[in-house]
């Protein structure tokens, strides 16, 4: 993305360079839009199970979920906020503001409790490893047996 001119954005987009900067007052204004798009592409599919992380199946099945999602992008790249947030956090404050607020409104939509209030901090840090597993090229199933080892059967993890 840093690396990423507007021209370049322009020839991908096949559109204009007015158009772009019609929608975006300059480069800056296009990545936090690129931000929160991909942050919402994400709480889209994963709120619904965001919601209700009270149980084992429940966790289970948001696992599922991001396996499914790092074998739809073969396994690279990782998350897609999370890959952006390692490329703009150091270089861009605007961006880096932008993430910050975006990785909030992922823990914790408004009118919804913080999912990682009801995970302990170890399981906590087995599911952001988790989340992060296509960026590193591990096996999804592999580290998804860190969550499952962590909490070990089925008690509620609420």
């Amino acid at each position: 993305m840093a690396n990423t001119s507007t021209e370049d954005v322009r020839a991908a987009a096949g559109v204009s360079t007015s158009q772009i900067y019609h929608y975006f007052s300059d480069k800056a204004a296009l990545v936090r839009a690129v931000i929160t798009y991909q942050m919402d592409a994400l709480l889209e599919l994963q709120e619904p199970l965001l919601g209700r992380l009270d149980s084992m199946e429940a966790l289970r099945a948001w696992r599922d979920l991001l396996i499914d999602l790092t074998h739809r992008h073969g396994c690279q790249g990782g998350c897609p906020v999370g890959s952006l947030a390692s490329e703009l956090a150091e270089t861009d404050e605007a961006a880096r503001l932008t993430l910050v607020a975006e990785f909030e409104r992922w823990e914790a939509p408004p009118g919804r409790r913080s999912w990682s209030q009801d995970l302990g901090e170890d399981l906590q840090a087995d599911v952001e490893a988790l989340v992060q597993v296509g960026g590193r090229g591990d096996d999804p199933p592999v580290a998804a047996g860190g969550v499952d080892g962590r909490v070990g059967g089925d008690q509620d993890v609420g």
